[in-house]
């Protein structure tokens, strides 16, 4: 076929799918038709097929379609007053009937200096305070053109009004039922997601209404020149606007789940609410102690003074459930250790909070705009001069920024990961020729060195006043921007200023620190693991050389070669590639045995729960049940559930000869990731001893393999 018979083909064709489709659609939606209209859409499918014949044999002079006037008489009046709007319309738009037909029904396009006013601009319109929610206006002309525009039906005023005003009366409910389940402090932002669901509701309907109006149904207008190319563009709209509805009612979700999940650090009130939930939490925790000992001691939870009488009715009938298999306790051990967890969980992310509300972010300029750290937003912001080109755009999508038209800039959350990906987009390197890594180190060094992020809390007087003490060396002070100004009459500290504030500093610095102080942990192949004393390593003097040259040593290498120059016997300890197994320090002890038998094992190994994922749930007071492999075993007790930082762990947790019999064992902890080190950045440690502390024996009950691992 050529295609100058193709192009009108098809022009054709969509035409008489257009009709069939609009056709089947009244006959299928269930309205209530008149005799007349139902037959009418019969006609129309009739037409349909026998176009279709001719137009499939060639024949491309089709018949025009009938008219709903060939079955009711009453639209020849109908469809004169629509003629009239539309030359009404058209002489308003200084245009011919004609001219406004085919230019689709639409006014010719202003010139770009003159702004064309709407003809009902949306405003705020607040109904009575009690109801606490805001309505904006309709464009009720834009709907009564929309639904003369497709519909038969004459038009009912304020319609289109009273449905939009239901729907954001469903969304204030939504909002009201979730205040009712959250706490306080999540209300203002409930409230502020339903004006802005009410005030974008309102603009996609408007835009609806428009869009529906710009090209009447081919059932109204006829199919005698009907606009299939404006059609097309009506309809791809239509797609548009209907995602943006789908958009819109997505902000019912976030209704919904306000106040239900985490706490962002964008926001700015985040260390609060963490803080007022770690007050529930511990609250429950006690409570939930109180309870369980007031049962303990009396049998029954009558007369609880921690419990209101509907809560009591509430426990006694879960206690008598078939599930609540502790009869023992009203709440069962799991329940405190779950809450213990959450708490420790809560004031890791309170202290993580605080880090970042206290860290110095940096920005810096490139050729053709500028990088912003804005703390406010907790966004990373890059400002251009001017529109960046379609290469350096896809180099900010592919690397998290993301535009953001109300403040003009593009953007991605403001942490240590932003400045790493703004490395990788060439358009936006610091002039300097730093990495914007680097540009944020330096800003953090800075502030480190200020000497109100090192007070000793202590306080020296002279006769020009009295000085908080920093524990900072003078060359320190100096490179801070402060200058020796005068010293304590006992000669003790330096006052040392800047001119607008001063602090002392000891005159007599103490031995600089060793730099054995700044060396890492190792990273080992097998990430989530703890090592124990490491056998033949170097000694203190080559460790150290190794650390001056700026090499990665371990601290455990230190401390096992310290311990050889002692002429103390070094050890290793096993480390497992799997999570159903724990490794067991080979120098300690055996469980039961007197002295501390020391084992690790993973939280999680390759995404799945490790043998010692249980760790940081555990509580003290709970029993751990060893079994040899005689078959006999024996009963210890947590005494102790410690988080440590991984540079904080005490030297105790790994000395083996501790006198009395315990047993230690050790595992990765915390949600933050150490990739430099490839770990996690603390460590759970659990103590427990033996119940039965006659069963202590002196030799090993069994004496471990130290080339083989213990299945704990």
């Amino acid at each position: 076929m050529l295609l100058t018979e193709f192009v009108p083909y098809m022009r054709l064709h969509c035409n008489l799918s257009e009709q069939e489709r609009t056709a089947a659609d009244m006959l299928e939606n269930g309205e209530a038709l008149t005799p007349e209209q139902t037959a009418y859409f019969h006609a129309v499918l009739a037409h349909v097929d026998a176009c279709r014949e001719k137009l499939n044999a060639g024949d491309y002079h089709l018949t025009d379609p009938p008219q709903l006037s060939d079955f009711d008489k009453e639209l020849q009046d109908y469809k004169a007053h629509v003629e009239s709007e539309i030359a009404q319309e058209a002489e308003a738009a200084g245009m011919t009937v004609e001219e406004y037909a085919a230019n689709g029904y639409e006014p010719q396009e202003q010139p770009t200096d003159v702004q064309e006013q709407p003809e009902e601009t949306p405003s705020a319109d607040t109904v009575p305070e009690q109801t606490a929610v805001r309505y904006y206006t309709i464009n009720e002309g834009a709907a009564r053109r929309a639904n003369d525009a497709n519909s038969y039906r004459d038009y009912a005023a304020g319609s289109a009004t009273a449905e939009y005003r239901q729907m954001v009366d469903q969304a204030a409910a939504i909002a009201q039922r979730q205040k009712e389940r959250v706490d306080p402090m999540y209300h203002e932002k409930i409230d502020a997601l339903l004006d802005t669901y009410a005030r974008k509701l309102a603009e996609n309907l408007n835009d609806h209404y428009a869009i529906e109006a710009r090209v009447p149904s081919i059932l109204v207008a006829g199919g005698s020149n009907f606009p299939v190319h404006k059609k097309e563009k009506q309809n791809a709209a239509r797609d548009r606007n209907m995602q943006e509805w789908q958009d819109v009612q997505g902000i019912l979700d976030k209704i919904r789940s306000t106040g239900m999940g985490g706490i962002s650090m964008d926001d700015p009130q985040a260390a609060a609410k963490l803080e007022a939930k770690l007050v529930k939490l511990e609250s429950a925790q006690e409570t939930m102690k109180a309870v369980n000992a007031y049962f303990r001691k009396n049998k029954t939870l009558e007369g609880c003074p921690s419990l209101t009488p509907e809560q009591i009715t509430k426990l006694q009938q879960e206690m008598s459930q078939s599930w609540h298999l502790d009869k023992s306790r009203p709440y069962p051990a799991y329940m405190l250790s779950n809450n213990n967890a959450e708490i420790r969980r809560i004031c890791g992310r309170i202290e993580q909070v605080r880090q970042h509300e206290d860290t110095n972010f940096a920005g810096w300029e490139f050729d053709g705009g500028r990088v912003e750290a804005n703390k406010a937003d907790n966004r990373l912001q890059v400002f251009f001069d001017g529109k960046p080109d379609e290469a350096a755009r896809d180099e900010l999508k592919a690397n998290g920024f993301r535009w953001a038209p109300s403040v003009g800039a593009w953007q991605r959350q403001l942490n240590k990961n932003a400045y790493y990906a703004a490395g990788y987009i060439s358009c936006i390197q610091p002039i300097s020729g730093e990495k914007p890594i680097d540009v944020q180190r330096s800003a953090q060094q800075q502030e480190s060195v200020a000497p109100n992020t090192h007070l000793t809390g202590e306080r020296v007087s002279t006769p020009r006043g009295s000085f908080h003490v920093a524990d900072m060396t003078r060359e320190q002070m100096e490179a801070a921007g402060y200058g020796f100004h005068h010293s304590t009459d006992d000669g003790k500290y330096l006052i040392m200023g800047n001119g607008t504030q001063a602090f002392a500093i000891a005159a007599e610095q103490r031995e600089q620190e060793n730099y054995m102080r700044t060396a890492e942990l190792s990273t080992e192949q097998n990430y989530n693991m703890i090592d124990g004393q490491i056998n033949n390593t170097p000694s203190v003097d080559e460790l150290e050389e190794k650390a001056k040259r700026g090499e990665v040593i371990s601290l455990s290498a230190l401390a096992a070669a310290v311990k050889a120059e002692d002429g103390s016997t070094v050890y290793t300890m096993g480390t497992v590639d799997s999570e159903k197994v724990a490794a067991w320090l080979d120098a300690s002890a055996s469980p039961g045995e007197y002295g501390n038998a020391i084992f690790n094992g993973h939280v999680s190994w390759k995404k799945v729960a490790g043998v010692f994922s249980v760790l940081p749930k555990m509580e003290e007071g709970e029993e751990i049940i060893v079994e040899y492999d005689d078959g006999s075993t024996m009963t210890f007790t947590v005494t102790n559930v410690d988080i440590y930082g991984i540079d904080d762990v005490p030297e105790t947790v790994m000395a083996y000869d501790t006198g009395d019999s315990r047993m230690t064992l050790i595992t990765c902890y915390g949600e933050s990731w150490n990739s430099g080190l490839g770990t996690r950045n603390q460590r759970c440690v659990v103590v427990a001893k033996p119940v039965d502390s006659s069963k202590i024996i002196t030799p090993p009950a069994v004496t471990p393999n130290p080339d083989e691992d213990c299945d704990t």
